[in-house]
């Protein structure tokens, strides 16, 4: 009976071994919060406010934008007008706050809605002349473009322009690559020249314009017709370039209907849109 009696007190004394370590180390995991971090894992994660911001951001970046009508002027399509012109000769219309296309009117449902009417003057966007007469014979300037520019030395035309064909003396003073080149075109691409350069001696002029030039404006569009080629049609605007006439063109001119050309459109609040064609 001995040897009975001695393995039943061994395992006695095993199990409360094993239960004083259960309870100890229930001890430690209650001072380690254990279960509390445990549960904590399982509870669902609310984002922050931060984070709530940045899903908000991202969600807006992925709603289509509202699309805009396509500019069609030439000098973005890289189109030369006649022969030897410049890419700076298209009319410079676009903006980036168009109105949509369904809010958009002819000059003539603009006038019917603004109860107006107009007797502007007809184009089909086209300047047909070449550079003022005056200013040719003062400067010996080719009576056409062809002549003017075989006359100055021909070659291919080419939007792209050489690092070497850009003064450096003009670009010291601040001028761009456009203008500096521009500014060696008088007599081989006057409209190139025009566009950006007032004729030698003259003195460009800003700001709004006077009555004078107002007139001079509209005397020759109406003998020459409007529309591109804005470096010839500059040079019958002293003190003012190519850039200057078209921007006249599109934020004075057009929205009086002071010429009507199909081209464009306007908002209900008068703002010329260029829609091509």
């Amino acid at each position: 009976m001995q040897p009975a009696l001695v393995g039943l007190s061994s395992e006695n004394e095993y199990e409360q071994q094993r239960l004083e370590r259960i309870q100890r180390n229930a001890v430690k995991l209650q001072q380690l919060a254990v279960q509390q971090r445990l549960a904590d894992l399982h509870r669902p994660i609310r984002p922050t406010l931060a984070i709530q911001k940045i899903r908000a951001q991202s969600q807006r970046a992925k709603e289509p934008a509202c699309k805009q009508p396509i500019r069609s002027s030439a000098r973005v399509r890289g189109v030369a007008a006649d022969g030897a012109t410049s890419s700076s000769d298209a009319a410079n219309t676009s903006h980036p706050d168009e109105a949509s296309g369904q809010d958009l009117m002819t000059q003539q449902e603009y006038l019917t809605y603004t109860g107006k009417e107009s007797t502007g003057i007809a184009t089909e966007g086209h300047f047909n002349g070449w550079v003022c007469p005056a200013i040719c014979q003062q400067y010996g300037i080719a009576d056409c473009a062809a002549s003017a520019w075989n006359e100055s030395g021909g070659g291919k035309f080419s939007f792209k322009i050489g690092k070497s064909a850009i003064p450096a003396s003009l670009k010291a003073q601040g001028y761009s690559n456009a203008r500096a080149f521009s500014a060696t075109q008088l007599r081989q691409n006057p409209n190139a020249f025009f566009y950006r350069n007032v004729a030698p001696g003259q003195q460009q002029a800003f700001g709004d314009w006077s009555e004078e030039e107002h007139s001079l404006f509209l005397n020759t569009a109406e003998k020459h017709g409007i529309g591109d080629k804005w470096g010839l049609f500059a040079s019958y605007i002293p003190q003012r370039v190519g850039y200057q006439c078209s921007a006249y063109y599109r934020d004075v001119v057009i929205p009086a209907c002071l010429v009507l050309d199909s081209r464009f459109r306007l908002t209900p609040q008068g703002k010329a849109i260029f829609a091509g064609g």
